[in-house]
């Protein structure tokens, strides 16, 4: 069986941006490293990200040095991503396709300004340095607030050793990049949309979906918020969450699980929200359950009980028959030698 683990690195901690780092509990050096090349634009030299002032219309270049220090050569795919808010409400950097997740004019998305033109795929010599270079093409009209996100690194994984069945890591590194044209503030802001339910890992959810439409990613925050069955009053789901982070025009889902089934009826979702700012974002809103959203956990559960017991009773059988045969021939041999 072959067991693939996942390391991720990051190297942008600072201004309260929420990078997440994820680590195998026996990880391995990565054997390679990435390092952005300083821009002449670049507004805090001391960070190790891209913190980058722009002007409309402008086009410039960015670089940076991936240096692969294993004895053999390496195979990296190189995306520039947008920064999207996932399920867990933290700021994600490994979406290479994040339209759908993001709000607000598509000119001033990351992902159309910030473009990686080179092969996606690129083979590093062993005990090489190599320059990748990403392009920036800043949009015609002016804004304000921040574009947000990173050029995404991931080393591919050895086909040798895969097909050997063999036990991998996979690392990756995120080079964070904040744009951003003028120093005026802008407010954060999210805003509460439809809710709907769902079957997923085999319980039942209430999604909320949200955005926050201004550019400005919001740090800290606090969600408190509950699901109740308006039939009996009763408190049936909620969800409590500190340090969360919300990047700049970004959709996103408050997800509710539940451990029961979800009957037909009227609910009522409620939320606050709080940055570390002292913003306060205060939600209610009704919602109709048609038909059922029912839990599979334990219809899942009892299949495998069964199947389990099956497999154990196949072995019994198998077992049983094995030492009748034997000992019937072991009579047989006695009866010969008689």
């Amino acid at each position: 069986m072959k067991y693939l683990k996942y390391l991720v690195l990051t190297t942008f901690f600072a201004l309260g941006f929420g990078w997440q780092a994820s680590v195998s509990a026996d990880a391995t050096a990565p054997l390679f490293s990435v390092k952005a090349e300083q821009h002449p634009n670049q507004i805090d030299k001391k960070v190790s990200y891209f913190d980058l002032k722009l002007s409309p219309k402008d086009s410039t270049q960015l670089k940076l040095k991936l240096s692969n220090n294993d004895k053999e050569q390496a195979v990296f795919a190189i995306h520039a991503n947008a920064a999207v808010t996932n399920d867990n409400l933290i700021i994600d950097y490994s979406q290479n396709n994040a339209g759908r997740l993001l709000t607000g004019p598509a000119d001033f998305h990351f992902n159309r300004i910030v473009n990686y033109s080179g092969p996606k795929i690129v083979t590093v010599p062993a005990k090489t340095i190599a320059t990748i270079v990403v392009d920036v093409n800043m949009p015609q009209q002016p804004f304000n607030g921040i574009i947000e996100g990173g050029i995404y690194i991931t080393k591919q994984l050895d086909d040798k050793i895969k097909e050997q069945g063999g036990m991998q890591n996979r690392f990756s590194y995120v080079i964070g990049c904040v744009i951003r044209e003028n120093d005026q503030q802008v407010q954060p802001k999210i805003v509460a949309k439809t809710i709907k339910t769902k079957t997923q890992l085999y319980r039942p959810n209430v999604i909320w979906k949200m955005s926050a439409p201004n550019q400005i990613n919001i740090s800290d925050v606090t969600v408190d918020g509950d699901i109740t069955d308006l039939q009996n009053k009763k408190q049936i789901m909620s969800r409590h969450e500190t340090q969360r982070q919300i990047a700049p025009t970004s959709n996103f889902n408050l997800v509710f699980k539940g451990d029961n089934d979800l009957k037909s009826g009227r609910y009522l979702a409620k939320v606050v929200m709080k940055d570390k700012q002292g913003h306060i974002w205060r939600f209610s809103q009704h919602f109709t359950v048609g038909t059922p959203v029912k839990t599979q956990m334990v219809k899942r559960w009892t299949m495998k009980w069964w199947y389990w017991l099956l497999i154990i009773l196949l072995i019994i059988i198998t077992y049983k028959l094995y030492q009748h045969f034997k000992q019937k021939k072991q009579i047989l041999r006695h009866e010969k030698k008689s």
